[in-house]
């Protein structure tokens, strides 16, 4: 999460949509005048004072289609260890199955983007939840609202160039709808 005290503004990263692109975007192009937390805090993970205390700052991050996110989550956590598609496609069904993605130890992952925008009371506190299937033109928007500086998109950290459908078994894609059903119903996703 990054906090711009100049800009007026509060980047809430979710897990595998473009965080880390924007993140640097903002880092390479804001004045000294920010603050980074831990990279994926979230409305969970910090106290509700402080964006009671931002009120007026735009808050906003992105979200991805779940089905897509979670198999990028999975696919990053397992780069160096690739196997054929039928292994993939239980070993994946196992991750989701046995909740692998998430560690109930701390709050910085959640299988639905909106509990990154959450906080503990349950007030969605975010000004704008932009979509990553439309990254490009959201990005754009961002900073033309922020009159940042870019004349490229980078693209770090990528995963999976997959198309994640392959990887799911009917289990799997249960599996997910039911997790992530929140961000399902709100942002009309399907898979």
């Amino acid at each position: 999460m990054i906090i711009s005290h100049k800009k007026k503004l509060i980047f809430i990263h979710t897990h595998r949509t473009a965080g880390t692109s924007f993140s640097n975007i903002l880092r390479q192009n804001l004045d000294d005048n920010f603050e980074t937390f831990s990279q994926h805090s979230n409305a969970m993970t910090v106290s509700s004072d402080l964006f009671d205390n931002y009120n007026d700052y735009y808050k906003f991050g992105f979200t991805r289609n779940p089905w897509e996110r979670i198999f990028s989550w999975y696919s990053l956590i397992q780069l160096n260890n690739r196997k054929s598609l039928a292994e993939e496609r239980i070993r994946f069904e196992k991750f989701i199955e046995c909740d692998h993605a998430s560690d109930f130890g701390s709050s910085f992952f959640h299988y639905n983007s909106l509990d990154y925008f959450t906080n503990k009371k349950g007030k969605l506190i975010a000004d704008n939840i932009f979509r990553y299937e439309n990254l490009n033109n959201e990005i754009r928007t961002i900073v033309n609202k922020f009159n940042i500086q870019l004349t490229e998109i980078p693209h770090v950290n990528a995963a999976s160039p997959k198309d994640y459908k392959a990887f799911y078994t009917d289990k799997s894609h249960y599996l997910i709808a039911e997790k992530c059903k929140k961000d399902i119903e709100y942002f009309n996703y399907t898979y």
